[in-house]
């Protein structure tokens, strides 16, 4: 208890200390001398996804070659933008000394090179107490500790699952509801699944919805039972988690119909769907297994067993869990996941274990590492190292802004470069479907099928969804955006060849083909000729027309970008007590939500809210709309002005 009292006491301090920092201060390395930027990682995915690689604590840091100019480091001041603040009484100096200590005892110790502590604006973050250099171990989390016992540190969809683990209730609960595979069941979960199975196949990241449900339950079980005595095994860690995540999951069809037709705000309509259903469905079966479950007195288990905690622990892992590619796990990392988002920071590794001589062959319990020391997945110092007392960042979230608001709850703030350029501010990513270059393009030779099957051949896409990004992986002089038709993936533009072919196109591709044993089939590669090339372009220019008129939809009135500037210079306004400026727009709904009902303190804060989230909304449909008029009209231009 004193060691607990003395690590409160000194990130108290640091809390303090952090607090006088009008904003955090993130670094990255530029050549010097005007040379290009160092790549950056690329644009994340749905979930936290951690590298595989080797490697050790005392690794030294990745060495320059001799031939290359040294790095100076640039600062540049921002921070991701949230839906609302940090809600009272949570991550208080006690509750992160705890989980230190929690951590200290079960192996993971980081108090010579970091420190956890609130950050304004951003709840909780970590904080580097020395000079760190590119490289360096900042934080190591083994997915076990190393104990005689191996007890889980990570908390996987296995360790919820497992009878004899430290979620044994839940585990056994949820065995006898036939919510999962029993031992002698080789069944995997499918779509059916109650819990939700594998949803948005479309999308590059697909949500393992069952995954994502048997986390959730494990979090509301977790938190449950934090009091009991003996507490739950992660009791310190789930009553350190914000009680508001942010993220679409959690806002209302108001605050999501301020997105306007974005795609972001269907997803979101889409998984709340999904997990209210999933959760009407495995309740009442986990309930009647185990009626005290979720509490062992009837006010805990109210709490935990209602809708809004049940999207709260949704919300929570779709934002904070890790997939770990070679174990096809997903699992949330106590302590890793208190560093918050850079996107000029690195990504976390999973780093295997060393082999155990001592192990028994014959061990049982635990899986593929029974000879090895359990893996564990490390942060390391980006480029450029970070300075004492600053801030250590990790790369987790969506960069294009829309992504990192449907996960996260936040978008990237506007960032100014050395040059004075927007950084990742105006960074977006929008789906849009080819469907328009089959249902606008010229049917009466009745060979749509022939086309998909084309289409199937040069791209493995089916749903014929594409992402647009102007997300680039590079740090470029253009603060690392894309432009025009380089925002087109090459698989779109392979499948929009395919599906634009003529009859006569059609015709040679199949004869080439036949008139070669074992030919390839048509790639689209490139196109057949000049004439070809110009039907692509403008079926994918037509494509994005049509995404983009779909912003227009009834319950928020069409508007220009321009009118979406003006919205948000009012929301400024509405946030910076000019009312009357802010209401001068008439017949907006994104500023009449933002005005209290009444002088309540609940009220003012749940209008702050809306205001909050009434911005981020209007700067995710405005950038996603200028990106969809962007490329279409480069794709235009690259045409020519007439359809071939």
């Amino acid at each position: 208890m004193a060691a607990a009292t003395r690590a409160a006491a000194l990130l108290l301090g640091g809390a303090r200390a952090l607090a006088r920092r009008p904003r955090h201060v993130r670094w990255r390395a530029v050549a010097s001398g005007g040379g290009d930027a160092r790549e950056a990682p690329s644009r994340g995915g749905r979930t936290r996804t951690a590298k595989v690689g080797t490697g050790d604590d005392d690794a030294s840091p990745p060495s320059s070659s001799s031939s290359r100019r040294p790095r100076r480091r640039v600062a540049t001041t921002s921070r991701p933008r949230g839906g609302g603040g940090d809600p009272p009484g949570e991550a208080s100096a006690h509750q992160i000394a705890s989980l230190v200590v929690w951590l200290r005892a079960r192996g993971v110790d980081f108090g010579d090179r970091a420190a956890f502590a609130r950050v304004r604006g951003m709840g909780v973050g970590g904080v580097a107490t020395r000079d760190l250099d590119e490289g360096d171990v900042v934080f190591s989390l083994p997915m076990r500790d190393a104990t005689p016992a191996r007890a889980p540190i990570v908390m996987t969809t296995a360790a919820v699952t497992d009878v004899d683990g430290p979620c044994a209730r839940l585990a056994r609960a949820l065995a006898s509801a036939g919510l999962v595979p029993r031992a002698d069941d080789d069944a995997d979960a499918s779509s059916e699944s109650p819990l939700g199975g594998s949803r948005e196949s479309d999308h590059e990241f697909p949500l393992d919805a069952t995954r994502t449900s048997l986390l959730a339950l494990g979090v509301l079980h977790e938190s449950a039972h934090s009091r009991d005595d003996p507490p739950s095994h992660w009791a310190t860690y789930v009553t350190l988690l914000p009680r508001r995540v942010g993220s679409l999951m959690e806002w209302d069809e108001r605050e999501l119909s301020a997105l306007q037709g974005s795609r972001h705000a269907t997803r979101a309509r889409e998984r709340i769907a999904l997990f209210d259903d999933a959760r009407a469905k495995c309740f009442p079966a986990l309930l009647r297994a185990d009626e005290s479950l979720f509490g062992e007195d009837e006010a805990t288990r109210r709490a935990h067993e209602s809708p809004r905690a049940w999207r709260w622990a949704v919300a929570t892992v779709l934002a904070r869990a890790f997939y770990f590619p070679d174990a096809n796990e997903h699992g949330l990392c106590p302590g890793l996941d208190l560093f918050n988002h850079c996107s000029e920071a690195e990504k976390c590794v999973v780093e295997d274990g060393t082999a155990d001589d001592e192990g028994d062959e014959g061990d049982e319990g635990e899986g593929k590492y029974a000879h090895k020391e359990a893996p564990r997945v490390t942060l390391r110092a980006g480029v450029g190292g970070v300075p004492a007392g600053t801030q250590i960042f990790h790369d987790y979230a969506d960069h294009a802004r829309g992504g990192c608001l449907l996960e996260f709850g936040f978008t990237h703030a506007p960032s100014a470069d050395a040059a004075g350029r927007d950084g990742r501010a105006d960074l977006h990513a929008v789906d849009v479907s080819l469907w328009s270059a089959l249902i606008e393009g010229d049917d009466d030779d009745g060979r749509i099928d022939e086309r998909l099957a084309a289409a199937s051949d040069a791209s493995p896409r089916r749903s014929l969804t594409y992402e647009l990004s102007n997300v680039s992986p590079r740090w470029a002089k253009d603060g690392g955006r894309k432009r025009g038709v380089d925002c087109v993936p090459i698989d779109m533009m392979r499948a929009a060849r395919a599906l634009t072919l003529s009859a006569s196109e059609l015709d040679e591709v199949k004869s080439a083909r036949a008139s070669r044993v074992g030919a390839p089939a048509f790639d689209a590669s490139a196109p057949l000729n000049e004439t070809h090339e110009k039907r692509a372009l403008l079926a994918i220019a037509r494509a994005c027309r049509v995404e983009r008129a779909g912003y227009d939809v009834e319950g928020v009135a069409a508007t220009t970008a321009e009118e979406d500037d003006a919205i948000l210079d009012a929301l400024r306004a509405l946030g910076e007590g000019e009312g009357a400026a802010a209401l001068a727009i008439d017949g907006r709904p994104e500023l009449s939500w933002c005005v209290p009902d009444d002088d309540a303190d609940a009220a003012r804060e749940r209008a702050e809210t809306r205001r909050l989230r009434a911005s981020l909304a209007v700067e995710v449909r405005r950038g996603e709309k200028l990106l969809l008029e962007e490329v279409a009209a480069a794709l235009e231009r690259e045409a020519g002005a007439e359809d071939p």
